[in-house]
Protein backbone atom coordinates (compact mmCIF):
# COMPACT_ATOMS: atom_id res chain seq x y z
CA UNK A 1 0.00 0.00 0.00
CA UNK A 2 2.85 2.81 0.53
CA UNK A 3 4.86 1.27 -2.19
CA UNK A 4 1.67 2.34 -4.44
CA UNK A 5 1.12 5.61 -2.40
CA UNK A 6 5.03 6.49 -3.38
CA UNK A 7 4.60 5.34 -6.74
CA UNK A 8 1.93 7.78 -7.22
CA UNK A 9 3.83 10.97 -6.02
CA UNK A 10 6.80 9.91 -7.46
CA UNK A 11 4.69 9.85 -11.17
CA UNK A 12 2.74 13.09 -10.16
CA UNK A 13 6.56 14.74 -9.41
CA UNK A 14 7.30 13.26 -12.46
CA UNK A 15 4.68 14.74 -14.55
CA UNK A 16 5.12 18.38 -12.90
CA UNK A 17 8.83 18.17 -13.86
CA UNK A 18 8.13 16.78 -17.52
CA UNK A 19 5.73 19.61 -17.85
CA UNK A 20 8.19 22.36 -16.98
CA UNK A 21 10.56 20.85 -19.32
CA UNK A 22 8.15 20.91 -21.86
CA UNK A 23 7.24 24.67 -21.00
CA UNK A 24 11.48 25.26 -20.77
CA UNK A 25 11.63 23.66 -24.32
CA UNK A 26 8.83 25.87 -25.59
CA UNK A 27 9.96 29.10 -24.56
CA UNK A 28 13.72 28.33 -25.49
CA UNK A 29 12.29 27.90 -28.95
CA UNK A 30 10.54 31.12 -28.51
CA UNK A 31 13.64 32.72 -27.10
CA UNK A 32 15.86 31.21 -30.47
CA UNK A 33 13.14 32.66 -32.61
CA UNK A 34 13.14 35.70 -31.57
CA UNK A 35 16.99 36.19 -31.35
CA UNK A 36 17.09 34.71 -34.95
CA UNK A 37 14.51 37.02 -36.42
CA UNK A 38 16.28 39.82 -34.53
CA UNK A 39 19.73 38.68 -35.98
CA UNK A 40 18.35 38.96 -39.46
CA UNK A 41 16.86 42.34 -38.56
CA UNK A 42 19.93 43.42 -37.11
CA UNK A 43 21.78 42.13 -40.77
CA UNK A 44 20.20 43.82 -42.95
CA UNK A 45 20.46 47.27 -40.82
CA UNK A 46 24.12 46.95 -41.03
CA UNK A 47 24.07 46.04 -44.68
CA UNK A 48 21.53 49.09 -45.16
CA UNK A 49 23.88 51.69 -43.22
CA UNK A 50 27.06 50.20 -45.13
CA UNK A 51 25.63 50.94 -48.19
CA UNK A 52 24.76 54.16 -47.14
CA UNK A 53 28.20 54.68 -45.87
CA UNK A 54 29.89 53.54 -48.88
CA UNK A 55 27.75 55.63 -51.18
CA UNK A 56 28.58 59.10 -49.33
CA UNK A 57 32.38 57.97 -49.16
CA UNK A 58 32.04 57.67 -52.87
CA UNK A 59 30.17 60.95 -53.00
CA UNK A 60 32.32 62.77 -51.00
CA UNK A 61 35.64 61.27 -52.91
CA UNK A 62 33.84 62.27 -56.43
CA UNK A 63 33.59 65.61 -54.71
CA UNK A 64 36.66 65.87 -53.45
CA UNK A 65 38.14 65.25 -56.51
CA UNK A 66 35.87 67.63 -58.61
CA UNK A 67 37.59 70.26 -56.17
CA UNK A 68 41.52 69.41 -56.69
CA UNK A 69 40.59 69.53 -60.25
CA UNK A 70 39.11 72.54 -60.28
CA UNK A 71 42.25 73.74 -57.68
CA UNK A 72 44.56 72.32 -60.44
CA UNK A 73 42.37 74.02 -63.31
CA UNK A 74 42.63 77.33 -61.14
CA UNK A 75 46.03 77.25 -60.03
CA UNK A 76 47.63 76.93 -63.59
CA UNK A 77 45.09 79.45 -64.74
CA UNK A 78 47.27 81.82 -61.98
CA UNK A 79 50.68 80.66 -63.08
CA UNK A 80 49.33 81.85 -66.51
CA UNK A 81 48.11 85.19 -65.68
CA UNK A 82 51.17 85.84 -62.92
CA UNK A 83 54.04 84.86 -66.21
CA UNK A 84 51.76 87.02 -68.46
CA UNK A 85 51.98 89.91 -65.81
CA UNK A 86 55.73 89.41 -65.52
CA UNK A 87 56.18 89.36 -68.93
CA UNK A 88 54.56 92.80 -69.53
CA UNK A 89 56.42 93.54 -66.71
CA UNK A 90 59.75 92.95 -68.32
CA UNK A 91 59.35 94.55 -71.74
CA UNK A 92 59.43 98.25 -71.71
CA UNK A 93 56.03 98.97 -71.61
CA UNK A 94 56.46 99.95 -68.13
CA UNK A 95 58.92 103.19 -68.49
CA UNK A 96 56.35 105.97 -68.81
CA UNK A 97 57.50 109.64 -69.77
CA UNK A 98 56.75 112.26 -66.99
CA UNK A 99 53.34 112.85 -67.94
CA UNK A 100 52.25 109.62 -68.19
CA UNK A 101 53.83 108.63 -64.80
CA UNK A 102 51.93 111.40 -63.30
CA UNK A 103 48.37 110.34 -64.85
CA UNK A 104 49.20 106.95 -63.64
CA UNK A 105 49.72 108.55 -60.20
CA UNK A 106 46.51 110.16 -60.01
CA UNK A 107 44.37 107.19 -61.30
CA UNK A 108 46.28 104.58 -58.64
CA UNK A 109 45.28 107.39 -55.76
CA UNK A 110 41.78 107.80 -57.12
CA UNK A 111 41.27 104.07 -56.68
CA UNK A 112 42.64 105.06 -53.08
CA UNK A 113 46.22 103.36 -53.30
CA UNK A 114 49.16 105.48 -52.16
CA UNK A 115 52.52 105.38 -52.56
Amino acid sequence: HEAKAQSGEIAVRLTAILTEAHDAGKKLTELKDALEMKDREISRKIQAADAEIRITVRDALAQSSDRVAEITRLTKRLETVANQAASSLDSSDYLFEDDDTIKTKRVYESYGHKE
